[in-house]
């Protein structure tokens, strides 16, 4: 299958995973820079017998036949999150992780891998709120 087209995914995301401590309790967390996504943010309001809310959720797409990433300043591919060993030129995306996107930061609460045809992911969903 061709890839989408990227005037669809004019946007780029950075993913902050936290992946541990130095001995100075200091947090170590990789950076990943996201070319030719498409993201969608979602303001809704709804109202309760409490109030007014207002619920904020944003969903992400990434086509992996287009992926262009950066991990540390070096080019890696998408690896999914129960195959992921820390390894350079390879990330995950996982429950937990930071967005930042237009200058605000989302957090990553569900990833959706879309193979519609055979085993090889084709596209990735994530979906975040903030």
């Amino acid at each position: 299958m061709p890839r989408s087209p990227r005037f669809l995914r004019p946007h780029t995301v950075q993913i902050i995973h936290k992946v541990g401590e130095d001995d100075n309790l200091e947090m170590i967390e990789e950076v990943i820079t996201l070319n030719y996504v498409k993201f969608d943010n979602n303001e809704n309001l709804s109202q309760s017998s409490s109030g007014k809310q207002q619920n904020t959720s944003s969903t992400f797409v990434i086509d992996c036949r287009d992926l262009h990433a950066k991990k540390n300043s070096m080019k890696c591919k998408y690896l999914s999150n129960n195959k992921y060993d820390n390894q350079d030129g390879y990330f995950s995306i996982f429950v937990g992780d930071i967005v930042k996107y237009n200058c605000k930061e989302y957090v990553v609460n569900g990833i959706n891998e879309v193979n519609p045809v055979g085993r090889r992911i084709e596209f990735i969903e994530v979906s975040c709120n903030g």
